[in-house]
């Protein structure tokens, strides 16, 4: 059995158990979601992962720590709206490690986007 973040069981698919069901903008698929971690100034991964899961959240810690032995003092961690939630800005905040993270609302908030759809 398969457990998500909150206890319940996930359904899985019997011929490929570690993927899971994720909403696309053309319907809900089965599948993977895979992050990656870059070095923005030299353009190069430096820690990468799949996971059947469809939440990205989850997979903020993870991707920090892979790429932990390519940081320095200067590191900024930035992330797009599909990891932001209350615990990541908590653990990032705890660990003494900046970041930028866009949240669900930012887009509302900026004029620069007020006349975009």
């Amino acid at each position: 059995k398969r457990l998500n973040a909150k206890g319940q069981e996930l359904k899985s698919n019997i011929t490929d158990p570690d993927s899971a069901k994720m909403a696309t903008n053309k319907g809900v698929i089965q599948g993977y979601a895979a992050q990656a971690a870059v070095d923005s100034a030299n353009q190069v991964i430096i820690a990468a992962d799949v996971v059947g899961s469809g939440s990205e959240q989850a997979m903020l810690a993870p991707m920090i720590e892979q790429a932990q032995a390519w940081t320095d003092e200067n590191t900024l961690v930035t992330a797009d709206a599909g990891y932001h939630s209350d615990a990541n800005v908590q653990q990032l905040h705890d660990n003494n490690t900046p970041a930028l993270i866009a949240d669900g609302q930012m887009r509302k908030r900026d004029e620069r986007f007020a006349d975009q759809a």
